[in-house]
């Protein structure tokens, strides 16, 4: 397993109750997963060459059968095992999953619905672009992660900041100046397996409604699963889901979409190689359906086949994520933990940070807190929401 933080201890766990002997690499010496894993080794996660070198040295040693993540690397984990001859999506559909400009124009390309777009290397580009597209325009870069570098401006005055910022995170690939789309959020789910594709799961994904012009990203700040919608509605996202993976050469292993429902229709707002975020793949989703992406994407990725009436749900629950967003600057203090963590309606609070950090909503790994609750319905779950909000108060102070 490729990443070791401490929202991935849950999947050694899972690897090992399969049966495996678990490898784990991280670029950190103490990563939290290393006292879980079989093995813990010292490589950064991007670092391609070490990770296959290590692998191809001991991989009879070890009977290494596959690698995978939970963090966002699945660009690393397709080069890693077109290397050493395991299973997994080719590096090229990979990587167009971390190139928004060149993902979009071949989504556009097959006539996957996708939201009016512009790349851009220049700023005199930018400012093209955002003329055609108009107030509201979103700036971002090639390749980002959570938020990060993304924008939404109003006036050129605004654009110049924007593109600045976004340059920042763009690895020296172009910017993307995107038309701003109005509808309902969307992550979908899914993955492949010996060429066919296996639904897993649609979330509600709701944003912060940030000003255009704001020094802060959209920061997605609450999930609910399932999704409030009808089949029809769902059995349409997860066709365009399949259509936008496979015009992308994804084909083998995890696939996780963006998408906005408008009143036009669907729209792709971004594909990668991956699942979404670890906490709904590995507690949301299992806690409320009984389905566990995790698990199925074990089984692939190391050759392995899972079952239809895996990826079905088997319990009737609802599960939210929120997130807490006091307002940006250092952090004076977090009261309320202890009562939360005693609350049986809370399933699980995260603290990402402490007092003396600072928040700043550069992206949407900025937020201090998340909690999550799980009930029989949405109003229970929102409910038990509501309370923890009430209970848990983080203070801050303008830096």
């Amino acid at each position: 397993m490729i990443g070791g933080g401490i929202q991935e201890v849950e999947s050694v766990k899972i690897a090992q109750r399969l049966g495996f002997f678990t490898i784990v690499t991280d670029r950190n010496q103490n990563a939290p997963c290393f006292a879980k894993a079989d093995l813990g080794v010292h490589l950064d996660g991007t670092d391609i060459k070490g990770i296959s070198s290590f692998i191809r040295k001991h991989k009879a040693l070890y009977d290494v059968r596959g690698v995978f993540t939970c963090a966002n690397l699945g660009t690393t984990v397709a080069a890693v095992a077109a290397r050493c001859g395991l299973p997994g999506v080719s590096p090229k559909a990979a990587r167009l999953g971390d190139d928004k400009a060149a993902q979009k124009k071949l989504l556009a390309a097959h006539g996957v619905p996708t939201p009016r777009f512009f790349p851009v290397s220049t700023y005199a580009q930018a400012l093209r672009a955002y003329r055609r597209v108009g107030p509201g325009a979103v700036i971002k870069p090639s390749d980002s992660f959570g938020g990060q570098g993304v924008r939404k401006v109003a006036s050129e005055r605004e654009l110049k900041a924007a593109y600045a910022e976004a340059k920042r995170y763009s690895g020296g690939r172009p910017i993307v100046v995107e038309e701003h789309v109005r509808g309902r959020f969307f992550d979908l789910e899914g993955i492949f397996c010996k060429g066919r594709f296996y639904p897993l799961a649609i979330l509600d994904s709701y944003f912060t409604d940030t000003a255009a012009g704001a020094s802060v990203s959209p920061i997605e700040y609450k999930n609910v699963y399932p999704a409030q919608i009808d089949e029809k509605t769902k059995r349409m996202l997860f066709d365009v889901t399949e259509k936008a993976a496979r015009a992308l050469g994804i084909d083998f292993g995890p696939v996780a979409t963006d998408m906005v429902l408008t009143g036009k229709g669907p729209m792709i707002i971004e594909v990668s190689a991956r699942l979404h975020g670890i906490s709904a793949n590995l507690q949301l989703i299992p806690r409320a359906s009984g389905i566990k992406p995790v698990e199925a994407l074990i089984k692939v990725m190391t050759g392995g086949s899972i079952r239809l009436s895996e990826t079905k749900p088997r319990l009737s629950g609802v599960a939210i994520n929120r997130c807490f967003l006091p307002p940006p600057g250092v952090i004076t203090g977090i009261k309320g933990a202890d009562r939360l963590t005693r609350d049986k309606s809370i399933v699980k609070l995260f603290l990402f940070k402490k007092p003396g950090d600072t928040i700043r909503y550069r992206n949407s790994g900025d937020v201090p807190a998340m909690v999550m609750a799980v009930a029989s319905t949405l109003g229970r779950a929102e409910a038990a929401v509501a309370k923890a909000e009430s209970l848990l108060k983080i203070t801050t102070r303008k830096k």
